[in-house]
């Protein structure tokens, strides 16, 4: 399976309440930022560049992708700013004045993010597995809300002959060694962030580690209570120089389908996670069913593609969800391989 093969197939747009802001005599502009193959930091980077200003932004976007997000920039010089925007040219990046705002815009603000995503050079013997595991996700309404590689960069040493059991240790292990966390943490290897905004990534520091008890938590706490359900489960373990903690409910029948729902339910009253995350939901609901269409690919002879299209609240990651589409067993190349226990 091959995710962002072209830009073209990440699509990602914030969708933004900002109606009640409106302020026609407001010194506060707010645009709606187009990039392709730029990373939402060196966006920032380069309108501070020409504006002189500060610039304001509420989530960071896939640098591979075509994404829309909102900015605002605060001024007593409106008319320059959108004499320099507007003349601005940069086939990666386009920006488009939307209106004058009273206050900034929060995360509040922030409705959601709606995708269309193309996941391509699926075989054959595996398109039913991803189809089958679009519409579990759909009918149970929720997926597990893992931070992904976007936060975290760690190298955990789980043997590949582990099971359940020795996995739970494993991870206790992880969680009481506060020198392992001290010292092996490591930020995101991406020079562009270090060099562009050096003290914005120095400050995610905690927050990375934080995200890293939050997963490995969040992963001993669904063996637990699956297992007190008694319901059939898999974890995928994503294993390269990153890792990623996935159980799959698997083989999901009828009968055990309110069990799940009940559990997911069940998860965000469970306080097992860092202060700083306790507003974070350990589960997304999915509002609305991810739309999807199957094609033939036309980059992979004989291969097929599948189209996605849904939505996600702000903190939920798109990379996560279709971690949860991939099937467990599949023929694929994964930049992630997975260990199935």
């Amino acid at each position: 399976m091959k995710i962002k093969y072209l830009p073209e197939d990440f699509i990602v747009e914030e969708i933004l309440n900002y109606q009640d802001l409106i302020s026609p005599n407001s010194n506060i502009l707010l645009f709606k930022v187009k990039k392709k193959n730029i990373t939402t930091l060196k966006t920032i980077e380069k309108i501070k560049h020409l504006t002189k200003c500060k610039v304001k932004f509420l989530g960071l976007k896939d640098k591979y992708s075509l994404s829309t997000q909102y900015i605002t920039i605060k001024t007593n010089n409106p008319e320059k700013i959108l004499k320099i925007l507007d003349k601005y040219e940069n086939k990666n990046l386009k920006t488009e004045f939307v209106c004058f705002l009273q206050n900034e815009p929060t995360l509040e603000n922030l409705k959601y993010n709606k995708f269309s995503i193309i996941l391509r050079d699926i075989d054959k013997k595996e398109l039913n597995n991803y189809i089958l595991n679009i519409e579990k996700i759909n009918e149970i309404g929720y997926f597990l809300n893992y931070y992904d590689t976007q936060r975290i960069n760690v190298r955990i040493n789980i043997s590949k002959e582990t099971d359940r059991k020795n996995l739970k240790e494993e991870i206790k292990k992880v969680l009481n060694n506060t020198d392992f966390l001290e010292n092996f943490l490591q930020i995101k290897k991406n020079i562009e962030e270090y060099t562009i905004n050096f003290n914005f990534v120095k400050q995610r520091e905690n927050l990375i580690k934080e995200s890293l008890i939050f997963n490995l938590s969040l992963c001993q706490t669904i063996i637990e209570e699956i297992e007190n359900q008694n319901l059939s489960i898999k974890l995928k373990l994503y294993l390269n120089n990153n890792i990623i903690l996935i159980p799959s409910i698997d083989e999901i029948y009828q009968e055990n389908l309110q069990k799940i729902i009940l559990l997911f339910r069940k998860l965000p009253e469970i306080s097992i996670y860092p202060a700083r995350l306790k507003n974070r939901n350990p589960v997304s609901k999915i509002d609305e069913p991810i739309e999807y269409k199957v094609y033939d690919d036309e980059f992979h002879k004989e291969r097929f593609k599948i189209k996605l299209e849904f939505q996600l609240k702000t903190g939920e990651y798109a990379t996560t969800l279709i971690k949860h589409i991939i099937p467990l067993k599949h023929f694929s190349h994964l930049k992630y391989r997975p260990l199935i226990i």
